[in-house]
């Protein structure tokens, strides 16, 4: 006969991720999310302006006025990108790696190196023009990223793309 236990375990002694020991993006990236939002900026608001301006939905005083909304929206997207920045951060351990963002809305997304399946290096037009890359980690089961790490210099992410690589590889041969 088969003994099967299964013991409780309480809250007090399961591991702490400690908040303080995350590490912050590079600080280029305030620089290409604020890029980035501003040309998304720009595409919107010009067809935005055109179509409003082409079809003549609203009165000409208003019209008028339209500009001053576009900028002070801009503006207040813009600072709500920088605020954002400052709440990312990416943490490794022994057994997983961790990342965490959003200062409405918090997310903290882990994954244990012997769920990683693969790992890749991205970059985007301004990420390259900065020196910058995003990491991606990918889980089984998925054709999505499960972790993606932006703001990472491209050395940095290439170094985190390799450990991974011979962490997963290890982690087969056991």
């Amino acid at each position: 006969m088969v003994n099967f236990e299964n013991p409780e375990i309480h809250l007090t002694d399961l591991p702490v991720l400690s908040e303080e020991k995350f590490l912050p993006l590079e600080s280029a990236y305030l620089t290409v999310s604020v890029i980035s939002r501003l040309l998304s900026l720009l595409f919107v608001f010009t067809a935005f302006y055109i179509g409003m301006h082409t079809f003549r939905v609203m009165p000409e005083e208003y019209f008028k006025l339209l500009p001053f909304g576009i900028i002070g929206f801009s503006v207040l997207s813009l600072s709500l990108v920088a605020i954002g920045v400052r709440f990312k951060g990416y943490k490794i351990r022994a057994k997983d790696i961790h990342y965490k963002r959003g200062w409405i809305s918090r997310s903290l997304t882990s994954v244990p190196f012997n769920r990683i399946q693969h790992v890749e290096i991205a970059q985007g037009m301004v990420d390259r023009w900065m020196g910058l890359a995003t990491l991606k980690v990918y889980t089984a089961g998925g054709s999505q990223s499960d972790l993606s790490i932006p703001g990472l210099t491209y050395a940095k992410a290439s170094k985190l793309r390799q450990f991974l690589l011979q962490k997963i590889g290890s982690d087969e041969e056991e």
